[in-house]
């Protein structure tokens, strides 16, 4: 029942040794990053880990050896899949060294690629709101040929709330 939890859980348990390398991987890690367990076992997974965000990744094991068996850190950073793609990843440490069962570090990590492209989206949706708010010309967004969005420049020229126009047809 175990492996069968572990090999179906949305989020990858690792314990890494003092030095930073694998000592245990969940079998999840199959279906999230496409590696086999033995592939990482007994390595470091650091050059999986995209360029730019090495340092968040080396900057999370020194805090964790600073940390409190109570105290958990979390980062986020994209890790490169077997398939050479990178994902977003949110991986959250537990400094266990003391605890003389498990004596490393335990990161959860879960994909979050989604939710950033989703966050992502939101953030340009609302530079462009922000952008047709406070813009100088009329901007109108149709949608089966009824008005869906109009910029508040329409009070302007018709003296009119904008809502006053929403869901109406064009003509």
């Amino acid at each position: 029942r175990m492996q069968l939890f572990l090999e179906n859980a949305s989020e990858v348990s690792t314990i890494y040794d003092e030095d930073g390398a694998i000592r245990y991987i969940s079998s999840s890690v199959e279906t999230i990053l496409g590696c086999g367990q033995r592939e990482l076992i007994g390595k470091s997974d650091a050059e999986n880990v995209f360029p730019e965000h090495r340092p968040i990744f080396a900057d999370l094991f020194n805090r964790l050896k600073e940390a409190n068996p109570d105290d958990r850190i979390t980062v986020q950073l994209e890790y490169k899949t077997k398939e050479g793609n990178y994902i977003w990843i949110e991986a959250t440490g537990t400094n266990c060294m003391a605890n003389p069962a498990i004596h490393g570090f335990i990161l959860n990590s879960r994909d979050i690629t989604e939710r950033r492209r989703a966050e992502q989206e939101q953030r340009m949706r609302s530079k462009m709101q922000a952008l047709s708010e406070n813009s100088p010309d009329l901007i109108t967004r149709l949608e089966d040929q009824a008005i869906s969005y109009i910029n508040p420049v329409i009070e302007a020229y018709t003296g009119k709330n904008p809502s006053t126009f929403l869901n109406k047809k064009v003509q």
